[in-house]
């Protein structure tokens, strides 16, 4: 069988019709026919605002709130592994109020903002669940404490919105 030799002209015109042009070839990116869609951010997060300022962990927080609320979000995220959603759920619970109350200690105590949050995250995370408190939330043996809290909370923030 010989091989069908084609024109450049005839190639090109073959090309031109199936919409192959040279000058449409993309090259360094995808191609789009909406222009006008919006460019995906890649280098930050929007991180999720509070759904309880009046209690949990910004309306303990007081006129800290603000600066804590997005560090808290952060820090506890990046020492559990989970969601800024996850965390959010966690810090507008009744135990956000509670690690908002050991923030405010280590204020006290004289450490920055940053280190109390860190410290608290830390101390959250050695600490142990009850096997009461286990078997109550349906929460896996050997999780740290602040990471099956904040699973808890965010399985119930899902269930009931």
């Amino acid at each position: 069988m010989t091989p069908i030799s084609t024109s450049s002209n005839d190639r090109e015109r073959s090309q031109e019709q199936l919409g192959f042009l040279i000058e449409k070839r993309v090259t360094t990116g995808v191609a789009t026919i909406n222009v006008k869609e919006p460019k995906m951010n890649t280098t930050t997060t929007q991180l999720p605002t509070t759904e309880n300022p009046d209690w949990g962990f910004w309306g303990t927080m007081d006129n800290h709130a603000d600066k804590a609320w997005p560090l808290a979000i952060k820090i506890i995220g990046q020492t559990t592994g989970l969601e800024p959603e996850a965390v959010r759920a966690f810090l507008d619970s009744r135990y956000g109020r509670h690690f908002a109350d050991e923030v405010h200690n280590a204020l006290f105590a004289k450490k920055p903002l940053q280190q109390a949050i860190e410290t608290t995250a830390a101390k959250w995370m050695r600490y142990k669940m009850r096997p009461s408190m286990l078997r109550e939330m349906d929460i896996p043996r050997g999780l740290p404490y602040l990471t099956s809290l904040i699973v808890h909370c965010d399985i119930n923030a899902q269930l009931y919105p």
